[in-house]
């Protein structure tokens, strides 16, 4: 890369189901991911944008993978950095694993469950117990966890931060809407946000459903600082 970088944008479409696409910097065999990834079903176009700081003669590269043939359309562009513009964050943190041995390219998830009561907050699920900077930004992907359609079910997830039994919100009720496919891509979040060093970080979701494999969501999460 001949200039340093201040943000990424992503820019994708599919019509292969179970797509997963990864944004990663790093010499080859040694790429590390940043962001969070695309996974979806069969989306048309779907556009990203990520405030990272990246230096001069930084390699990038993209990996894609589906769970069937299909045509996967993928465009990086790079905004440079330049005098007076705000500069990208430097220290990035993803949660989430990647399931790329399984040979299908779908992510495992952090799995909110909201329980059996409808539309009633669940348990907070534990992301990290310690984040080793100060966060500025968070992205978040969320999708159906589970290979079935939920009839266009909708959750609402929260982000806390706290020790466990006194989590505190930070950002509250963001909506998602599934539109009932298999493991549907339902939402994204990429907002401003300050949680301090050290913070320990959990999730916490509710359902308009109360059934199995349909009320439970599938969350990623990228903080950066």
């Amino acid at each position: 890369m001949p200039f340093a970088v201040r943000g990424i944008h992503l820019s994708a479409s599919s019509t292969t189901p179970l797509t997963r696409i990864d944004i990663a910097i790093g010499a080859a065999g040694s790429e590390q991911r940043i962001g969070v990834p695309f996974p979806g079903v069969n989306f048309h176009l779907v556009r990203r944008h990520l405030p990272i700081h990246l230096p001069i003669g930084t390699r990038i590269s993209a990996r894609v993978a589906s769970a069937a043939s299909g045509n996967v359309s993928v465009q990086v562009g790079l905004v440079p950095l330049v005098p007076l513009a705000p500069v990208g964050y430097s220290q990035w943190a993803m949660f989430g694993h990647d399931d790329w041995a399984s040979g299908t390219g779908c992510p495992v998830s952090l799995v909110a469950d909201p329980g059996t009561t409808v539309n009633t907050k669940g348990a907070w699920l534990e992301v990290t117990p310690a984040i080793p900077f100060t966060v500025r930004h968070v992205a978040m992907m969320c999708g159906l966890s589970v290979a079935t359609s939920n009839s266009g079910a909708g959750q609402m997830i929260d982000i806390g931060m706290g020790a466990a039994g006194s989590e505190v919100p930070v950002l509250s009720n963001v909506h998602l809407r599934h539109n009932g496919s298999a493991r549907d891509l339902c939402g994204e979040l990429s907002e401003s946000i300050h949680i301090p060093a050290g913070s320990r970080i959990a999730i916490r979701a509710q359902c308009n459903s109360n059934v199995n494999g349909m009320r439970q969501v599938g969350c990623w999460l990228a903080f950066g600082g």
